[in-house]
């Protein structure tokens, strides 16, 4: 039945069940009850019926960067699918296109490959050399504070200070014995140490020779010394007297070592020279004449096997020279500034070691050259040495302490090639 007929019954009955006297109350009441059910009816027709609407999915969870979530827990019905969990993401990094890169820094797993430093304070100036005891129990280390100063590696302590005159003590070597120790005086003479009583047991050359670097040979008999007039003297230890003297040099010439066979001296040029010479100690027969630095060759070293030397320069580099032919092998390059602290090789000769101008102490691969660490110092490194059995670095500086790190585990340095 359509809309209109529907209301036009309707109607009728309205009309009829309110006329006067047409109905009865009764009949009144029937009407009014059928009108109640038909506008009932109608409405069920007329109205479209609505569309079902699915169950809304459960509402997945977002963490909010603002608002803190409540820590309270909401009921999860029985029936409910687990919710995944959301990884929570890490704070974004700003990076600035203008900003220039930062060094390359050891990773915090590499970092257990090297001790955290010890600090020797006592010299109330700059450090200006440092060697091991041939037993790596004592460091000697020299300074502008005219004293040499003997420490004890477990404690840190001070066991010995010799006093070495009224100005500048540098240069300082162990004998192979680690009983006689050799420096040079403030005026520029060799003094022999007798470590048992601490007193000079001699001295060698006069102050006009100006000595500036010194080496035992391996055996003790012998001791090389570089001075300013360019000349290499050779002295024996127990007489201290000259052997010979070696010429070629153009000029100041400080840095001295053997090889460790004995059988070779190298030394190498400062001011204007910047070659490193060897000789053969017996013959005093010039053998080799390297060439490749610029002026000022800082420290010079020989590998524990003899096949290499190692020379730093005021270049920034170390240059690594094969002994036999006389021909430069590698350049190790990365230091700022002058690489004038000193350089060591570690003892299987893997590794090397270089400090520099820089502030910086760096370990080195010597078959690819790759720079393997790099330690940082609070000042101009000024002196270097490493512990014969290669465990721990010493390096002095421009802020009269000493730092000293230990290396545990050099077989794990040589593995990151």
């Amino acid at each position: 039945m359509g809309r209109l007929p529907y209301r036009n019954f309707i109607y009728a009955i309205i009309r009829l069940s309110v006329k006067p006297n047409a109905m009865s109350t009764f009949r009144k009441q029937i009407a009014f009850v059928l009108v109640i059910l038909f506008l009932v009816a109608a409405c069920g027709q007329e109205e479209p019926a609505a569309t079902p609407i699915p169950p809304a999915a459960t509402p997945t969870a977002v963490a909010s960067t603002d608002t803190p979530i409540s820590p309270t827990a909401t009921p999860v019905p029985s029936n409910a699918v687990p919710a995944t969990s959301v990884p929570t993401l890490a704070t974004p990094t700003t990076v600035s296109s203008t900003s220039t890169p930062a060094p390359i820094e050891p990773s915090p797993a590499a970092e257990t490959e090297v001790s955290a430093p010890q600090v020797l304070a006592g010299h109330s100036d700059a450090v200006s050399s440092l060697d091991f005891s041939p037993d790596g129990a004592l460091l000697a280390s020299t300074g502008q504070d005219n004293t040499v100063r003997l420490w004890d590696i477990a404690t840190g302590q001070v066991v010995q200070v010799l006093q070495g005159g009224s100005n500048l003590v540098k240069g300082v070597d162990f004998g192979p014995d680690g009983n006689l120790l050799a420096t040079i005086e403030p005026n520029q003479t060799i003094a022999l140490w007798d470590l048992s009583t601490g007193q000079t047991m001699r001295r060698i050359g006069s102050p006009g020779l100006q000595a500036c670097g010194l080496e035992f040979s391996p055996d003790g008999t012998l001791l090389a010394s570089g001075h300013v007039d360019t000349l290499v003297r050779l002295w024996d230890v127990e007489s201290g007297e000259l052997v010979r003297t070696l010429s070629g040099m153009e000029g100041l010439t400080c840095p001295v070592a053997f090889s460790p066979d004995g059988a070779l001296v190298a030394s190498g040029g400062g001011n204007t020279d910047s070659r490193v010479l060897i000789w053969e100690v017996a013959s005093g027969q010039l053998r080799h004449t390297l060439v490749g630095h610029a002026p000022n060759v800082y420290r010079i070293v020989f590998s524990p096997d003899g096949a290499l030397l190692a020379s730093a320069s005021g270049d920034r580099t170390v240059k690594l020279w094969d002994v036999e032919s006389g021909e430069m092998v590698r350049t190790l390059a990365g230091h700022g500034q002058k690489v004038m602290a000193g350089v060591a090789f570690s003892p299987e000769g893997a590794l090397l070691v270089s400090g520099s101008a820089d502030r910086t102490v760096r370990l080195w691969d010597v078959e690819s050259g790759q720079m393997l660490r790099t330690l940082r110092h609070g000042n101009e490194v000024s002196a270097l040495a490493l512990s014969p059995d290669g465990s721990m670095i010493a390096a002095g500086d421009f802020d009269n302490v000493v730092v000293v790190w230990g290396i545990p585990r050099w077989e794990q340095l040589t593995l990151k090639r």
